[in-house]
């Protein structure tokens, strides 16, 4: 994982395995699931559009951090905007980011 979140990995690793419980156990709808999945689809297309250009032009962590913030979980929660029928917040999307990395979706490299 590069951008120099390797110490960060208990963390990530935490917000990662919430989400992918919340995907397993089936407490999810199947319209929660496509709202989800429409989510995880847009973290995709923004985390490669953004962020992989900025790793890969070797900007810091604090730089990508963010990045990410600003143009991946803001983003998103735009999208939500106030019909965030699903309260889903910063801290789920950006558990959605560690769970699309730690299945191979997003690349870090």
């Amino acid at each position: 994982m590069r951008g120099g979140y390797q110490k960060d990995f208990r963390r990530v690793n935490s917000l990662k395995e919430r989400y992918f419980q919340q995907l397993t156990q089936g407490l999810l709808s199947k319209s929660s699931q496509k709202i989800h999945a429409f989510i995880l689809a847009k973290i995709c297309t923004l985390f490669f559009t953004h962020i992989n250009p900025a790793i890969d032009e070797g900007y810091s962590q604090p730089q990508i951090k963010v990045m990410i913030n600003e143009l991946v979980i803001k983003e998103v929660e735009n999208i939500l905007s106030e019909r965030n029928i699903l309260n889903i917040y910063s801290d789920d999307i950006l558990a959605m980011i560690y769970f699309l990395t730690g299945n191979c979706h997003i690349n870090w490299d």
